[in-house]
Order: structure tokens, then sequence, then C-alpha cells
């Protein structure tokens, strides 16, 4: 009885064992990523269980009802998607991973409430994403090794920089208004064509001190990154009387040395203005104006730019107390 009943144990986890490796799970992926397309033909509303994400469907095929019979041939005439007022989620786009659309090439959508965009799987040769003010709080890596262009401005980057891995061929990324502090000088090694075809890299209207290390003046397009209207408050700081102080600000250097371009710079201490130079730090530090400080808390402001205020405006402060 006890033999019987461990035999009959062991086929039971053999059968498990054979239907993991026929399956071919791996532990690494998301659960949103590992989907069964729906089988088609099939009613819209069926291959696509959300009526929102139906009724876009059925506009783009163009069907008269989310009731309507679609085919994989009805999919493969979609290359642009519009979506527009409705606020989609991100747990709503998702359902268009049910599918694949092959010729895929635009994804646009206004006023969504995506927060955590989930990866398309049903967009293999996406080239281009329009996700403005969207709300999209985490723009995953994924497999789009034709993606060229991203805008993602106007949405909140505070917790999760885009790191685009898996996006080898982007030329252009507009990160513009985003709320990004936390941006890593490791970023984006991987992207190698950053600039061409007339691509910028926008990273105006946020909060950094320093941008990616691997994006450097080209002699076809030039440098491509711009970071208008910056603005950053370090930690307050004390010092004795008569020292001198560095902030830890890479952009400057960065700006002069990855991309050739000459920066000067305007001290403020006090709300008085300081004289005009140029800004040459050989290192990621800046000496600021302290050594003449006299005993209690000053304010400190640094205005930069570049010649013509064209890649770079940025206002950088810091309170320094004086004992």
């Amino acid at each position: 009885m006890e033999l019987t009943a461990k035999k009959n144990w062991m086929k039971i986890w053999l059968l498990v064992v054979v239907a993991v490796c026929l399956c071919g799970f791996k532990l690494d992926v998301s659960a949103s990523e590992v989907t069964e397309t729906y089988p088609l033909p099939a009613p819209i509303i069926d291959a696509f269980p959300d009526e929102d994400i139906a009724s876009w469907v059925a506009l783009a095929t163009g069907k008269d009802s989310v009731d309507d019979v679609i085919t994989q041939d009805d999919l493969d005439g979609i290359t642009h998607l519009t979506m527009e007022g409705v606020h989609l989620t991100g747990e709503q786009l998702s359902v268009f991973n049910n599918e694949v659309f092959p010729n895929m090439k635009g994804l646009t959508i206004d006023d969504g409430r995506i927060g955590a965009l989930p990866v398309f799987t049903a967009f293999p040769n996406i080239e281009q994403m329009i996700l403005v003010d969207d709300y999209v709080t985490s723009f995953p890596d994924a497999n789009y090794p034709s993606l060229t262009n991203v805008d993602l401005s106007q949405n909140d980057f505070s917790d999760a920089f885009p790191m685009f891995i898996g996006m080898d061929a982007l030329q252009n990324i507009n990160l513009f208004d985003c709320n990004i502090t936390n941006l890593p000088l490791d970023a984006w090694s991987h992207l190698e064509h950053l600039g061409e075809n007339e691509g910028l890299v926008n990273l105006s209207g946020n909060h950094i001190t320093e941008i990616p290390e691997s994006v450097t003046f080209s002699t076809e397009w030039g440098f491509p990154i711009t970071a208008i209207d910056e603005s950053y408050t370090f930690e307050p700081i004390t010092i004795q009387q008569g020292d001198s102080y560095s902030i830890y600000l890479p952009i400057v250097n960065q700006f002069t040395e990855q991309g050739e371009i000459s920066l000067i710079g305007e001290f403020f201490i006090d709300g008085t203005s300081q004289e005009i130079n140029v800004l040459a730090p050989t290192d990621y530090y800046l000496p600021i104006p302290t050594e003449a400080l006299t005993t209690g808390t000053h304010s400190i402001e640094l205005y930069v730019q570049d010649y013509y205020g064209s890649h770079i405006t940025a206002n950088y402060s810091i309170s320094v107390t004086v004992e």
C-alpha cells in the first residue's frame, strides 16, 4: 500500500516537471509579458475584453461595433493608433497584448491615466511612442528593437528613471518636465544612435545636476542634449568663516567636456549679483564663493547657461551658515 502511494506520488511529480518543461516558463519574466494570443477570427470584445480598448480597435479596423468579428489581417493593417479623450490606465493598455499587431509603427495616447506602463508584446515593431502628460510613472525595459522616438514629457519619473534597455535604436528622447532628479551618470551607455536624424535628448524643465556620460559631441549632429530651465536646491551646509567649499555639479564639466560647449556662470549672494565668469571646472566639483562670507546664514545661487542659452540654462541654490 505504501509502495503504491509512493509510485503514484512520483508519477504526479514527473507529470508536473514535464508540464513545466513543455510550457517553458521563465521565472524572471513578469506575468504581464507571458500572454497567449486570443484565437482569431473573433468578436473584437472577445479578443480585447475592455470596452475602451475594444472601441479603439473597432475604429482602427473600420468596424461598426465591438461585436464585429476581426481577423489577423485586420490587425495587420493597423500601422498607427491614436487614442484620446479617455483616461486609459496601464491595466487597460495591457489588454492589447491579447493579440499581435506586427505592422504597428506609432502609438499616441492623450489624456491617459497610465501609471505603470505595461510591456507591449503586442507591438514588436513599434517605432514611435507619444505619451505626453499621461500620468506615466514608470517606463519598463522591453524588447523594442525598432523604437527610434519616445516622447514622455510632462510625466512623473521621480521614482523610476527610464533606462530604455532593449531599445538600442533610440535617436530621440523627450523627458521634458518629468520631475527628474536622479539621472544616473552611467545611464544609456547602450544607446549609440542618440542625435541621429536630427534627434534630441530633451531633459529640460527638470532638477538635474548631471547627465549621462555616454552622450558626447558628434561632428555629424553636434551635442544632442538640451537642459533648459533646470533648477536644483542643495542640502544646507555649515562652514567656518573663511572656509572654501565646492558643490558636486557634474553637469558643468560635462557640457564643456562631453558637449564641447562653453558655459558662463553668475553667482548671487543674498540676492546680490557677483561678476559673470566662464565656468571651466576640471572635475565634477565647482567652487562657490564662501571665503568672504560673514557669520550668519546666506543664500548662494548660481545661474548657468551656454552663450546663446540654447543648450542649458540652470539655477542652483544652497543655504550656507557661517560660524
